[in-house]
């Protein structure tokens, strides 16, 4: 099974294992269970109709069994999503649905609804200075001293032909995320090598008429709801990790400020967006 994101590591020990294997069509004692997917005190087991089904251990491994008829390197991507999201979690680990970049020693994280232009956006402050963290599924971990950090995720930006083309990176596009899928994987200019305290997180909404370009501060009640409405999977994450999910939003929204970004929607506008939000950042560190 192909995963054209992967980066090549110099350590034999295998942190995450994934292994095309046969799955049972459910498991045998679910602790619970709904449509389509079952749980029990190891396992998550999550049926994709038409696609695969994966099952997920211990956040050590990943088990995927395609449907006929499904390409191994096409059940890969929600591998990567959606197992790896069920593996952080599994691991006391929250992952948001954001874009992060690093800026002067800190995380940015950039969380959006599907289609907000997260990664187009992180490939525009990448493009004005950032380094790379993460893409899709930003992985957060506890700090001893300080604020959440995100760990870099090792993966490329995903972007359309129209943000490739848009950002100048076409020397850099790879595979597509699937077979058939106008999305790719697009190489960053410059990654992080390290995880990074988060320093700012920004919610993206569209500008409108009666909405105008801007940022806005979220008060503390106001952030957590919108950081437990942008948590990748969030009903996954309810059901297999209800306490991590509230210990980790009620720290981060009390420790890092999370700001509403609302933004013109044009590729002509993204270097300007970008500006915007770095000289925000400047003036708040």
């Amino acid at each position: 099974m192909s995963l054209p994101t992967a980066l090549a590591g110099g350590d034999t020990t295998a942190d995450l294992v994934i292994r095309l294997r046969p799955l049972p069509d459910r498991l045998a004692t679910p602790l619970a269970s709904g449509t389509g997917w079952s749980l029990d005190h190891r396992d998550f087991l999550l049926e994709l109709d038409g696609i695969a089904r994966i099952r997920v251990r211990d956040g050590r491994e990943i088990a995927v069994d395609p449907a006929p008829g499904t390409a191994a390197d096409d059940a890969a991507a929600f591998a990567v999503g959606t197992g790896l999201g069920v593996t952080l979690l599994q691991r006391g680990v929250l992952p948001l649905h954001a874009a992060a970049v690093g800026h002067r020693g800190r995380a940015v994280l950039l969380c959006g609804v599907s289609g907000a232009g997260k990664s187009t956006l992180a490939g525009a402050l990448c493009r004005a200075g950032c380094d790379f963290l993460a893409d899709d599924v930003a992985a957060l971990a506890a700090s001893v001293d300080g604020p959440p950090v995100v760990q870099p995720d090792g993966r490329a930006l995903r972007l359309h032909p129209e943000s490739i083309a848009a950002l100048d990176l076409a020397a850099r596009a790879g595979s597509p995320v699937r077979p058939a899928v106008a999305k790719r994987h697009v190489a960053p200019p410059t990654a992080v090598p390290g995880p990074l305290p988060i320093g700012a997180v920004f919610v993206l909404a569209p500008a409108t008429p009666a909405r105008p370009a801007g940022i806005t501060a979220m008060p503390v009640l106001a952030a957590a709801q919108a950081l437990l409405r942008h948590t990748f999977r969030r009903g996954l994450a309810l059901m297999i990790a209800p306490a991590v999910l509230t210990r980790e939003i009620a720290t981060l929204a009390d420790s890092v400020p999370v700001a509403t970004l609302v933004r013109p929607q044009r590729f002509a506008d993204l270097d300007a967006t970008a500006a915007a939000v770095l000289a925000h950042l400047d003036a708040a560190w």
